[in-house]
């Protein structure tokens, strides 16, 4: 009788440890991923469409984007659900020179919170209106007289960029010696080079 006993409680043990392991799996955080805006330079009045990957096995309770303009108090829209997990929302389209912060608030079954950009709402992602999305992809700065230093300028913007007004600057910083990139146009996801006189780049 004793024996049985004990496997009973051995089996009322094992029953409760491996409640609590699933209780403890339900209660993780959602993943949340892939956070973009689209497009990526947005102009005057356009609509910016916002996008998200969420998963979570358990389920979601609500997906929502915040998001501001100027420093403004954050407005909250419902993100709706896309294939592959994605969730997407709209941002109305601003004027121009506006600038918009934006983060995701993703909700799961077991009330649990994920935030992304993570730290939000004092970290969020950003654009402005009208702003053009340049990328100094690459720097080159062991340059001879020959062959000098160079500097590859990326346009990850939806549009055409002039960068005639762009310059970079020497050690000295604005009170430096400058170098200015002429008047040349950056197209749509290509890249340009520019030899940099020597002792522009450190």
């Amino acid at each position: 009788m004793k024996k049985v006993i004990n496997i009973l409680v051995l089996i009322a043990v094992l029953s409760a440890t491996t409640s609590c392991v699933k209780d403890e799996m339900y209660q993780a955080k959602a993943i949340v991923s892939e956070l973009s805006h689209s497009p990526q330079a947005p102009q005057p009045g356009e609509e910016v469409t916002v996008r998200v990957k969420v998963i979570d096995n358990e389920g979601v309770k609500s997906v929502n984007l915040f998001y501001r303009t100027n420093g403004q108090s954050f407005q909250k829209s419902d993100m709706q659900a896309a294939a592959d997990n994605y969730f997407t929302a709209l941002i109305p389209g601003q004027a121009d020179g506006t600038t918009v912060n934006y983060y995701v608030e993703v909700v799961n079954s077991a009330g649990l919170k994920s935030l992304l950009p993570e730290g939000a709402p004092a970290t969020a992602a950003t654009y402005t209106i009208g702003a053009p999305l340049i990328v100094m992809n690459e720097i080159y700065s062991r340059g001879t007289v020959e062959e000098p230093d160079w500097i590859e300028i990326y346009n990850a913007s939806d549009i055409t960029v002039n960068i005639g007004n762009f310059a970079i600057y020497d050690n000295g910083g604005q009170s430096g010696i400058t170098f200015e990139f002429g008047a040349p146009f950056v197209t749509v996801g290509s890249t340009s080079q520019f030899a940099v006189p020597s002792g522009y780049l450190p």
